[in-house]
């Protein structure tokens, strides 16, 4: 006695390939607009100098506004905010240049940048160890997130 396997209807077959198809372009679309953070946060440790130190990060990765299906997203505004601070305005324009060197983003202009002089310490005893305080630049760079990166 043999038994034969009953065989797929062309429709079924037809509608099993069309999910398969939806849900590679939904993948593909949500893969375009990945960001990894943690790749960018070790890109930033990497090329921050050793005479710069970051106070603040803020990211906003992109949404996407197209359904889910759609095989081309568009994205609403993304970005970054960094702040930090440096001995010299020299260190902040080295800063700036090596963010606009990161693959990970787009875009990148100083927004702000400031001198803080050390403030005299009248009421401190005058000694002999005493540290000397520097003066302190403070800045802020804008960018872009780039999406769509594979590696």
């Amino acid at each position: 006695m043999q038994t034969t396997a009953p065989s797929a209807s062309p429709a079924v077959a037809g509608l099993v390939g069309q999910e398969r198809t939806d849900r590679v372009a939904a993948l593909a679309a949500a893969l375009s607009t990945r960001v990894r953070f943690d790749r960018l946060l070790r890109e930033l440790a990497y090329v921050l100098p050793a005479d710069a130190w970051l106070t603040g990060l803020t990211a906003s990765a992109p949404a996407s506004a197209a359904p889910v299906g759609a095989a081309t997203p568009s994205t609403t505004a993304d970005g970054v905010t960094i702040t930090g601070a440096t001995y010299s305005q020299a260190s902040v324009a080295r800063v700036l240049a090596r963010l606009n060197a990161l693959p990970s983003l787009d875009r990148v202009r100083l927004a702000e940048t400031s001198r803080n002089d050390p403030q005299a310490d009248d009421a401190a005893p005058a000694t002999k160890n005493k540290k000397k305080r520097r003066a302190v630049v403070t800045f802020t760079i804008s960018g872009s997130l780039a999406t769509g990166s594979t590696s």
